[in-house]
């Protein structure tokens, strides 16, 4: 290939021009967000099944629904859950399913086998989860709306004003209203009234809903005009309409009499009762938020907002105030500048580093100029490919300028130095070798995968189109701008101090290959030999099954000999996977927030919790550096305060100062099961009564079966000592929360009640009778909006649980009775629900293990063979491990060890194929242990965790320090070719000395770019990992090409010479 003629080379410059406008053009299109969209195709249904049993509904709506499910192609897993009182099914598909076909299906699938379901069972919801996540909402902004009228009124406008105009706005996915709860009606009545008249509540509510129902009364036959035909006329009752509610006008009759409804109950229109809270700052105000669609461009989508809002706030009726209390986009704008001003440091580091070295203005020019031009032509692809720029994919531009500086700077270098365009091959095969290593990114689990692949994207595109530039723009711009050689004084300098230093290298070599055995001895004993992986038991009947279990699993080498090898031959390996393991980052990738969560006790109402959190708001009021803070009360189990920060507080150490502080008023405040985090190491005061360090997991198709062998397994784990027996817990899956929920349970005496003529519907009726909650009759409309009815009785009470078991109750005009004669209160650990996958039912013993984790993993092997041999076929039984802060299987710990074997595989196929030979990649592939090792010292020196900035940092470690080999032995089989008759010595030294600056001036450059994403951040989730890790191998990569390459390449290279 011939460098470019000068007509040629005009052209290809002005080529080059025009795909710069086009991609300047397009960068106000990008999508901006600070985290990725993705999220794995999924469908959701929702059903409710009132009053009935969990085994009911799955048996009459749950399975019925799965088995029409499992026949939709493009099914990839299929997941149900059923509860007493409804369940839900979650269908995942695989990524290149079309999910609106895939929808429509699903509805037709609801609406055809709907008329087959129970009554009383409610029309199935669905909700979508796609690729591209257009439904998936996340919070943009929030607005305050304040009046002087009440907060129906006022939720009332907004709801006709604001939510239209706000939901307008492009990319805005929903517009709520919070605070504001419609008016209902509320009937009470005194019991010690109906009992007197012999009324029922029922009674009333029956003749009250007969009021404003249409009832068929059948019908007449009338004879048509001017016809003998009969023609049937139905004949309907219309009751009144249900728009009115007039009490006054209403009559209940009983037993011949009549009563008006209004001297039987209090009539009285009132705002209905919270179901939830949601308040900021602690005050009770009309909330307004808006969500976003998960494509969306929150910045742009965030403007027109608020220019929306500023147009509203002219048109506000008087006495009203909106104000915006939230924008999620300054954060996102701010972080992206952070990130941008680190990548931009970054590109000047390294363009400063080019200078320093080159002392060449000319030089410098046409090295930034091409880094340029590549990022800018790659951000047509980016537009095209729907490419979103956020922390993950800007991670991966980042990273991808050392590599594009990398091909930049040898092309650059050869053409300076005449030597044409030959170390094309090089430069193609360093840039493979990355690119394949990348590809292992879509072996990973669906929730990795889905953060790494545009961070993989990114960097795909961009090497791709630096080969562009480094094979077309690089010799074209060159030809229009020479750089000029050295002058022949300072190449003599250099020459001389080249020689001197060949010498000493050259001695260095021969001394290190006459002791190749104690290199060899130290690279493994320092990698590490994985023997602390070694299982303590295997499976199976064969010899070496045997034979492995008598020597391995004896209790002499797993408790004696095994804690002293697995530390003498662990190396970095075991100190990496033993500091690494089970630890995650507690920071999320958003500004410093301040979490305090409270689980209250069984039992607990949500006014009781509302008052609670309520004396936390008025704590944290007193305190000028919050920003806001946002109270969520769904459930006494499900209730927050979320804290944000001033920009200047966030800064320093005053969120570490409260949380100190909310610590100490959580704690003498009790009530509750506080967890504070978000600032520091998190708070946690609840006794994790409910959570297990161990987990199994049965699968099978017959539910009392699957229990039948839980329950097995639970005495099979009784009889290990080591295995708390209290801690054993079967439930249909695994169990989250961190307090036991417990519930009582009646249980009858029926054959004593059938003796005594007692009915235990009738008891039961009573007993309904006895609860405070109030009894919906209908619901009517007033003013355009859904009000409802309730009945209720005065001074209704809960009574305890000694009044509830022994207060007599009325089951005839003549007859009493009381409960503790005919049933007994049971208080039980609460069981969630049935689960299961892919239509198997499954059943999740849990557990906790005291001891070792070698000998968790002998028992408990031994547990499993034990039950596996008697599991008949279709059922099985697996650990899950945990691991990364989160259970999975066993046979997906060590997944992404073998996908970093891929890497490798990968990049020596790549390699063979370049050179045509099966032993040049092997030295190719030498240095990536070697890169790990520094790695991993890096992780555990500096106690980092291993997310997966840390797993995309070993990655490119893989594709990053092969490049440097690359160069070397390209120019090394160059220079055999061209002198034969020199040593391999001389030969090796040549090319070493022909590549090594270009190499050190790549990898410096790569490291020094990643310096200031060493800088803590909001997003220094993944940037600290990933950088630290890259860095720390770089640096072990430097010394690799330094003393172990020319060990092991002289010897291979010398045996092929002589093939």
């Amino acid at each position: 290939m011939n460098q470019p003629s000068f007509t040629s080379a005009f052209s290809i410059l002005t080529l080059f021009t025009v795909l710069v406008i086009i991609g300047l053009a397009l960068v106000p299109k990008l999508q901006l967000r600070l985290l990725p969209s993705r999220y794995e195709p999924s469908v959701y249904v929702y059903f409710g099944m009132r009053d009935a049993s969990a085994i009911v509904v799955d048996n009459e709506v749950t399975s019925k629904l799965e088995g029409a499910f499992s026949r939709i192609p493009a099914l990839k897993k299929l997941e149900s859950r059923t509860r007493a009182g409804g369940g839900s099914l979650v269908l995942r598909f695989h990524e290149d399913a079309d999910m609106d076909a895939v929808r429509f299906e699903v509805a037709t699938i609801v609406r055809q086998l709907y008329p087959q379901l129970p009554e009383g069972v409610s029309y199935p919801y669905i909700g979508m989860s796609s690729q591209e996540d257009e439904d998936r909402p996340e919070r943009l902004m929030s607005f305050t709306l304040t009046g002087k009228d009440p907060n129906p009124v006022v939720g009332q406008w907004a709801e006709e004003h604001l939510v239209p105009a706000f939901s307008e706005v492009a990319g805005v996915h929903e517009v709520a209203v919070y605070g504001a709860f419609p008016y209902e009606w509320e009937l009470t009545y005194r019991r010690s009234v109906l009992d007197k008249l012999g009324l029922k509540p029922s009674d009333i509510r029956k003749q009250i809903r007969q009021y404003y129902q249409t009832r068929d009364l059948g019908g007449i036959y009338e004879e048509s005009t001017g016809s003998d035909v009969l023609s049937y006329i139905p004949v309907k009752f219309q009751g009144m309409s249900s728009h009115t509610f007039a009490a006054s006008d209403l009559q209940i009759s009983h037993k011949g009499r009549l009563f008006r409804l209004t001297d039987l109950v209090e009539v009285k229109r009132q705002e209905a009762a919270p179901s939830h809270y949601e308040r900021i700052n602690g005050l009770h105000a009309i909330n307004i938020l808006v969500t976003a669609r998960g494509s969306a461009n929150f910045i742009s989508s965030a403007n027109a907002l608020k220019q929306e809002a500023l147009r509203l706030a002219t048109s506000l009726p008087d006495g009203y105030s909106l104000q915006m209390t939230y924008d999620a986009s300054e954060f996102i704008s701010k972080e992206l500048q952070n990130i941008l001003w680190r990548i931009a440091a970054a590109v000047g580091i390294l363009l400063v580093f080019v200078f320093l070295v080159s002392r060449s203005w000319r030089y410098l020019a046409v090295i930034g100029l091409s880094i340029l031009i590549n990022i800018v032509v790659a951000f047509i692809a980016y537009y095209y490919l729907g490419l979103t720029i956020h922390i993950y994919s800007l991670a991966g531009i980042a990273i991808s300028l050392g590599i594009i500086m990398d091909n930049t700077i040898v092309m650059t270098d050869q053409l300076r130095h005449g030597k044409g365009i030959s170390v094309i091959r090089a430069i193609v095969a360093a840039t493979l070798t990355t690119i394949g290593s990348l590809v292992v990114v879509f072996f990973l689990d669906a929730q990795t995968q889905l953060k790494l692949v545009d961070f993989t994207l990114a960097m795909v595109i961009n090497l791709s189109v630096s080969l562009v530039i480094t094979f077309f723009f690089i010799p074209a711009l060159m030809q229009q701008v020479p750089l000029r050689k050295r002058p022949m004084a300072k190449r003599f300098r250099k020459s001389r101090r080249i020689v001197r230093f060949s010498h000493l290298y050259a001695r260095l070599i021969y001394w290190l290959k006459g002791k190749r055995w104690l290199l060899w001895l130290i690279l493994i004993l320092g990698f590490g030999l994985p023997t602390f992986l070694m299982p303590n038991h295997l499976k199976g009947e064969a010899f070496y099954v045997r034979w492995y279990n008598e020597v391995f699993g004896s209790a002499m080498y797993t408790e004696h000999i095994r804690p002293v090898s697995d530390v003498a031959v662990g190396g970095v390996l075991r100190l990496f996977l033993d500091n690494t393991k089970g630890k995650k980052f507690n920071r999320s990738n958003d500004r410093t927030v301040l979490h305090v969560a409270g689980v209250m006790d069984d039992g607990t109402t949500l006014e009781q919790t509302n008052a609670v959190f309520g004396r936390i708001e008025n704590f944290l009021l007193q305190y000028e550096e919050i920003e806001q803070f946002n109270t969520s009360i769904r459930s006494p189990s499900a209730a927050r305060i979320s804290v944000q920060f001033t920009q200047e507080a966030e800064a320093s150490g005053f969120p570490h100062q409260l949380k100190s502080e909310v610590e100490r008023f959580c704690i003498d405040l009790g009530s509750a099961d506080w967890k504070i985090s978000g600032v520091g190491r998190a708070f946690d005061n609840s006794l994790n009564e409910a959570r297990r360090n161990n987990r199994m997991v049965l699968y099978g198709y017959n539910l009392d079966q699957l229990k039948g062998y839980a329950a097995k397994l639970s005495d099979y784990l009784k009889e290990i000592q080591r295995v708390d027996d209290e801690s054993i817990f079967i439930n249909g899956r695994a169990t989250y929360e961190a307090k036991i929920r417990r519930e009582y349970e009646l249980d009858f005496d029926l054959d004593y009640m059938r003796r005594t003529g007692i009915s235990a519907g009738g008891v039961l009726s009573r007993l309904q009778q006895m609860s405070a909650d109030r009894d919906r009759v209908m619901a009517v409309s007033h003013g355009g909006s859904h009000e409802q009815v309730y009945l209720t009785e005065a001074h209704a009470t809960v009574p305890d649980l000694w009044g509830f078991y022994h207060r007599p109750l009325h089951l005839t005009e003549e007859r009493f009775t009381k409960l503790h004669h005919y049933g007994d209160f049971v208080k039980k650990r609460r069981q969630e629900l049935i689960n299961k996958e892919n239509m198997q039912y499954t059943m999740v013993v849990e557990f906790d293990f005291i001891g070792s984790w070698g000998q968790q993993k002998y028992f408990l092997g031994q547990v499993m063979d034990r039950l596996e041999q008697q599991l008949p076929i279709g059922y099985s039984v697996k650990t899950l491990n945990y691991s990364g802060g989160r259970w999975g299987k066993e046979d997906e710990s060590n997944k992404r060890l073998w996908l970093v074997l891929l890497v490798v595989v990968i990049i020596y196929f790549v390699s063979a194929v370049v050179f045509g030979s099966l032993i040049q990649p092997l030295m190719v592939i030498l240095l990536i242990p070697v890169s790990f090792m520094g790695a991993f010292l890096t992780f555990y020196l500096f106690d980092l965790p291993f997310d997966e900035g840390g797993f995309a940092a070993l990655i490119l470690l893989s594709g990053l320090t092969v490049n440097s080999v690359i160069y070397i032995l390209n120019d090394l089989n160059s220079l055999r070719k061209q002198y034969p008759r020199r040593t391999q010595e001389q030969l090796y030294l040549k090319a070493y000395h022909q590549k090594i600056i270009p190499i050190v001036l790549t990898i410096l450059s790569t490291a020094l770019g990643l310096v200031p994403f060493l800088i803590e951040g909001s997003a220094g989730v993944f940037w600290t990992s990933l950088s630290a890790g890259t860095i720390g191998g770089l640096i072990a990569s430097m010394l690799g090409i330094w003393g172990v390459l020319p060990v092991f390449v002289k010897r291979s290279v010398a045996k092929r010479n002589n093939r």
